[in-house]
């Protein structure tokens, strides 16, 4: 299962429904991330004056990051271009470079956006 950073940052703040989520999930297969989603982290980490080398270390103790290539990155592009003239007016690259990797690893993404 592929997670998306919605997700990695409501387990860093305890949200014990989503961490209960995540184990039932992590008891049937690997759990995921993408490498881009470590700026994401580290991003919200400096708003809310966490030290993003520990935040880091804490969601590879979850997870385990999957690299991008050349191909996930222009599949992000297509599918944020998708996104956007579907109206979804925030819907970023790094979400669709996200969903492309998720896609690419033939994983399901859990997120959190739009609830």
């Amino acid at each position: 299962m592929f997670l998306d950073t919605t997700v990695l940052v409501e387990i860093l703040r305890g949200n014990q429904k989503v961490v209960d989520c995540v184990e039932r999930v992590a008891e049937k297969e690997p759990l995921l991330f993408s490498v881009v989603q470590i700026g994401e982290l580290a991003d919200w980490c400096h708003l809310n004056n966490l030290d993003p080398l520990k935040v880091l270390q804490d969601v590879k103790s979850i997870a385990t990051p999957a690299g991008i290539t050349d191909g996930i990155c222009l599949e992000g592009s297509k599918i944020k271009g998708e996104q956007r003239r579907a109206g979804k007016r925030k819907f970023s690259l790094i979400g669709g470079i996200i969903a492309a990797s998720a896609a690419s690893l033939e994983q399901k993404l859990l997120t959190l956006d739009g609830l």
